[in-house]
């Protein structure tokens, strides 16, 4: 593959004693290490140490791109990766696990272990990173009597099911064993019950119990919620107050458990990119102050973003904030150092120094070059093939009142709710109790009005119907909201679905037929496709074309309506006209030279059944 060489000068600002911890993945035998804390200080094999780490998520970049970025990172200094750990993608049905491919958690442990990087491994179950439900799987909400994030027993048997499928791939890779998982992380605190000691407690347990017996543990805290850590199991990992100096934080640490290192969680705070907003920019001169903070006063720091890939598939999740859902958009570049294809932006010279103090030891400046591939650009190429969204449908399931996606067992994609209409006079409305996310309502097959849990939307008007006319209700989600205590942001119709005449008389729509339409490619790319007539319909568009070359390019989506895209079977994530992200990031390392498929879900419809690729991103 050819590709174009960015010069990055790699100051690894390194303890000098990990340069021969890791040999790779040949034959020596590898040797073991230790991580302690003494006094208040981390000490790595009996030598002082600061751990210098910024967070990167497989699930979120290539596995063919693993081990660039992985360098990239280095080159900012750091000694340490923290590794999310996305229960959902591990686990995407339950009691049944996947480490294999895009999922190989171990391989990616390995390559930071080849280039002389410590994991501190984050199990969740609760991740954050703005995943979906907080990286937990959708299938938790089948159980309505389940409790999430509690110590009820149904809810930690599930989490430790988990547990010890993880450590039967990376038990052995603690940094005791020979390998570098040096920490191993649990819990955020978002939406975290307001007495949650027990519950970090019996997860404390859980991971012991797996077999992730020998390294430090650590959970995440405020200073407000000092006294709910489990010093007895667990380390304080602070997640920092934006409106203090970083040190005050601590200072109630010190007071609940003097002997607790100065460790921060995440300094450098992510902004967030949703779907209708412009990207916001993130304070970067705050985030440069707090970290030279931080490591002069001898703490360990974590950035929760340098290099923040993509969402791709489904893993974007959401959130309320000050009463508005908002959805995270695919693109997870949030003004990060380095953006979705590798590229860096000025503040590297600000980080890296940072990052320079958090060493008792470096290196001598490495100036070796990291490999950065090439981006293309192709030009406007026409979709022509397209299978209706309301051919070939599935087996309806009946019911009373609407089912939620959970009830019908999508976990992701849509359902199409069918019923008939009352007699509907002028000045009827139609209201729904909840909406989750985006609706259209077809009545006589024809499309009538768009709504969206964006704009709030819940009740449209209209027009005048005989008793007994069909509506069909199309309803497909975005991700699930994980930052409110105690929320389950089931999918779909939440609820009654209510014709309300202009007196205010009210009469629920009942006897459904909930149609499952789950977002599977494999589903997909088996239909019968035929040639596009129309634009403007819900349906499946694919088309094929050659490589523009050997390197990334940004697919252009803004004639498109709201859905997913697939490069040969690979998930893009998903799309939205009403931007602002109006690109998806395609990998050169997913793109054959002849014959790539575009397979593309568009539950609204284009306005120009077209494609194009194009070398920088519309954020």
């Amino acid at each position: 593959m050819r590709k174009i060489i960015q010069r990055v000068s790699l100051s690894l600002f390194v303890l000098m004693l990990l340069a021969p911890l890791f040999t790779g993945c040949d034959n020596r035998k590898e040797e073991k290490h230790s991580l302690d804390v003494v006094s208040g200080a981390f000490f790595f094999d009996s030598i002082p140490f600061k751990i210098g780490s910024v967070s990167l998520d497989y699930a979120r970049l290539p596995r063919g791109y693993w081990e660039q970025r992985i360098q990239l990172i280095k080159g900012l200094g750091v000694n340490t990766i923290m590794v999310r750990v996305p229960w959902m993608l591990h686990e995407p049905e339950e009691g049944i696990f996947r480490f294999d491919g895009e999922c190989n958690v171990r391989e990616f442990c390995s390559l930071a272990q080849e280039n002389g990087l410590l994991v501190w491994l984050h199990v969740g179950p609760y991740v954050d990173a703005h995943l979906d439900m907080g990286g937990m799987p959708w299938w938790l909400l089948k159980d309505e009597n389940l409790n999430l994030r509690s110590r009820q027993k149904l809810f930690m048997d599930k989490v430790g099911r988990f547990y010890r499928a993880l450590a039967s791939q990376l038990a052995d890779r603690q940094l005791s064993r020979g390998g570098n998982i040096a920490l191993i992380h649990i819990e955020e605190p978002d939406g975290l019950q307001p007495n949650h000691k027990s519950y970090l407690a019996a997860l404390c347990d859980s991971v012991r119990s797996a077999g992730f017996d020998e390294t430090l543990l650590t959970v995440v805290t405020t200073k407000e919620n000092v006294h709910q850590v489990p010093v007895d199991k667990a380390l304080a990992a602070y997640s920092i107050d934006d409106k203090q100096s970083a040190m005050s934080n601590f200072a109630g640490a010190r007071k609940h458990n003097p002997n607790s290192p100065v460790l921060c969680f995440d300094v450098a705070r992510s902004c967030w990119h949703v779907w209708g907003e412009r990207m916001p920019l993130r304070n970067l001169d705050k985030s440069f102050a707090r970290l030279f903070e931080v490591f002069e006063g001898s703490g360990s720091a974590n950035v929760s973003v340098a290099l923040g890939g993509t969402s791709f598939g489904h893993l974007a999740g959401a959130e309320i904030r000050d009463g508005r859902f908002r959805a995270f958009s695919t693109a997870y570049d949030n003004n990060s150092i380095f953006n979705e294809s590798g590229r860096y932006r000025e503040a590297i010279t600000m980080f890296r120094e940072a990052f320079h103090r958090s060493a008792t030891q470096v290196l001598p400046a490495n100036t070796d070059s990291v490999e950065i591939f090439e981006m293309n650009m192709f030009p406007e190429t026409a979709v022509t093939s397209y299978s209706s969204l309301f051919d070939s449908l599935p087996q309806a399931i009946s019911s009373q009142q609407p089912l939620t996606f959970e009830q019908c067992g999508v976990g992701y994609g849509a359902v199409l709710y069918t019923t008939t209409l009352p007699e509907v006079k002028k000045g009827s409305k139609l209201s729904f109790e909840a909406l989750r996310d985006n609706a259209q309502i077809f009545i006589g097959g024809k499309r009538v009005a768009m709504l969206s849990r964006v704009d709030g939307d819940s009740i449209i008007s209209l027009p005048e119907e005989a008793s007994g006319t069909t509506i069909q209700i199309l309803v497909d989600a975005f991700g699930r909201v994980s930052n409110l205590f105690k929320y389950k942001d089931y999918k779909g119709i939440v609820g009654t679905v209510s014709v309300v005449d202009s007196k205010g008389i009210c009469t629920n729509l009942i006897n459904w037929k909930n149609t499952p339409l789950p977002a599977d490619y494999s589903k997909a790319s088996a239909r019968a496709f035929g040639n596009l007539s129309k634009t403007g319909e819900p349906g499946y568009y694919r088309t094929t074309f050659d490589a523009p070359g050997e390197g990334d390019f940004f697919l252009f989506t803004g004639s498109w309506g709201r859905g997913e895209m697939w490069i040969n079977g690979h998930s893009l994530g998903r799309f939205w006209s009403r931007g602002a992200q109006k690109t998806l990031y395609v990998p050169g390392c997913w793109l054959k030279e002849k014959e790539n498929e575009l397979l593309i879900l568009d539950y609204v419809g284009p306005t120009q059944p077209v494609v194009e690729g194009f070398k920088t991103p519309i954020l």
